[in-house]
């Protein structure tokens, strides 16, 4: 096993892609990603799989999509006596859950079959306490409680890699429930990219092609990172070739990431012990500082499914933005854009793909991400945890 002449073959040949990139940029522009323009979440996703899962939606294929995806997944026997089929986003249960998608299928007006889908686009998102537990309980008794031979059905669609927690299913009843053939563990680099690329084989609309075309090359750069042209394809060669040296290096991945991500953390723990405040958590995934003077607020940096971001985040959903006007108006802060959410009123995305964006990694590596973050921080403490600013900002 050599390791280096390994990647010193993978190196080769991203070179090599990467000056015909260059020399072709303005003809092909390899790099252009239509999706990147707009900010997609996980909800985004479920909404663009339930567009073309719905035969009744504007796509206007019918079914076409829907055959497709049931046949992948071993189902297409839900679409015999069926004279109309419904598609509903964010299906309420008892619980006061909501399943992502759940798809209707139904025999002159009354529902005979059932699919749910949970999705999940991170591999770091937590699943809920019972949450697939709850979710097969609907579909059995809320809605299939008069059902034959178990017709209904809850699909796991998640990255490749990532398995229902036991705190959502047992081990024990995903077996059972798999086996009954009511759930089944599906992931978007064996089947959802697949699929995408049959969509457009049976698309009849050049228009709707193209958006199949960009949404297929969006989920490869996320859930695959997949180069451009023929970078995939010679890289596959040259593992066939070592998988030795392949092997040592996927198996060792994960943890080269965490050892740059817990020397982040160990570098902003040891700038803050000078800083007048409180380490509120620290660990790999999430570091929070308390400033001396503020009360309901925070400081901090986190990595969250696919994203990395810093900013202030508050105790409750007791937000109000233009406390941190003034902080955000900052001469060296302002030229960034700064995001809200329900616990990060004010927060910049450094980057929303740090599983499949090896830059991202080389600016750990040389301590990039580390300056911008410790930038923002020493502007914090040092000019924003004073009294008077902590009282007129009432935080």
């Amino acid at each position: 096993m050599d390791i280096s002449s390994f990647f010193s073959n993978i190196k080769e040949e991203i070179n090599v892609n990467k000056k015909f990139r260059k020399q072709y940029g303005s003809l092909l522009s390899p790099d252009f990603y239509a999706l990147d323009l707009f900010k997609i979440d996980e909800n985004k996703v479920s909404d663009v799989i339930a567009f073309f899962l719905d035969p009744n939606e504007t796509h206007g294929q019918g079914d076409k999509f829907l055959k497709i995806f049931l046949k992948k997944i071993g189902l297409l026997g839900y679409l015999s006596e069926v004279t109309d089929v419904s598609v509903v986003r964010e299906q309420s249960t008892k619980e006061n859950r909501r399943i992502d998608i759940v798809i209707y299928f139904e025999n002159n007006g009354r529902v005979n079959k059932a699919l749910g889908i949970e999705n999940k686009i991170y591999l770091n998102t937590k699943d809920q306490e019972n949450q697939m537990n709850h979710y097969l309980e609907y579909l059995k008794n809320d809605v299939c409680d008069y059902f034959e031979n178990n017709d209904y059905c809850l699909l796991y669609l998640a990255p490749k890699g990532k398995k229902i927690s036991e705190i959502s299913m047992s081990k024990e009843d995903c077996k059972k429930n798999e086996e009954n053939n009511t759930l089944k563990c599906i992931n978007y680099s064996d089947l959802i990219i697949p699929i995408f690329k049959e969509f457009q084989l049976v698309c009849e609309s050049e228009r709707l092609r193209y958006f199949l075309k960009e949404v297929e090359l969006y989920f490869n750069k996320k859930f695959k990172g997949e180069l451009y042209m023929n970078d995939t394809k010679n890289i596959k060669e040259i593992i066939k070739g070592d998988f030795e040296s392949a092997l040592a290096v996927y198996n060792n991945i994960e943890e080269a990431m965490e050892d740059l991500q817990e020397q982040l953390n160990n570098k902003m723990a040891s700038l803050c012990e000078n800083k007048e405040g409180e380490i509120i958590s620290s660990d790999i995934n999430e570091f929070t500082f308390k400033p001396s003077n503020w009360n309901n607020y925070r400081i901090g940096f986190a990595f969250e499914g696919n994203y990395f971001y810093y900013g202030i985040l508050v105790l409750n959903n007791n937000i109000e933005s233009k406390r941190f006007e003034t902080i955000v108006k900052h001469n060296t802060l302002k030229k960034y854009y700064w995001d809200s959410s329900s616990y990060w009123p004010e927060h910049k995305v450094v980057n929303e793909n740090i599983f499949t964006d090896y830059e991202f990694w080389n600016k750990m590596k040389n301590g990039e991400i580390y300056n911008e973050v410790e930038e923002f921080f020493n502007i914090i403490l040092d000019e924003f945890n004073t009294e008077t600013f902590v009282k007129k900002a009432d935080i």
